[in-house]
């Protein structure tokens, strides 16, 4: 038997919740927060499980290589103006990706996720 795990995430009103899969849905509760629901993730493994909840800037990129894939740089409050290096140098690098596996993102949305002080960098999909 399979069980359906998936649960909608409840955040503080103001923040952003983003996860390993496109938002479906968004309601508002009588308690004041915000329930956001999410897409199921194909399979993978757990610890490639993301979901960052926080007061976020969101820079949209737009849709990017084979599949038009909607790009998002999601970086602290009052960060967006920083991002504008990595929304400078996205296309190259997901053209270059493309190029050398000969296939399209494997992924329905690409959020890249600025995190401070965190030991380096994690190849969570989506």
């Amino acid at each position: 038997m399979e069980a359906d795990l998936a649960r909608p995430l409840a955040v503080p009103h103001g923040m952003g919740a983003f996860g390993n899969a496109p938002e479906v849905a968004r309601h508002e509760r009588p308690d004041g927060k915000l329930e956001i629901e999410l897409a199921p993730t194909p399979p993978m493994p757990s610890y490639l499980l993301s979901v960052a909840v926080g007061p976020f800037d969101v820079v949209g990129v737009g849709a990017m290589g084979r599949a038009h894939v909607p790009v998002r740089v999601i970086v602290p409050a009052g960060d967006g103006a920083r991002a504008k290096l990595v929304v400078r140098q996205l296309p190259a690098v997901v053209d270059a990706l493309e190029a050398y596996f000969d296939d399209g993102l494997p992924v329905a949305k690409l959020d890249l996720v600025g995190v401070p002080h965190f030991f380096g960098g994690m190849e969570n999909p989506g």
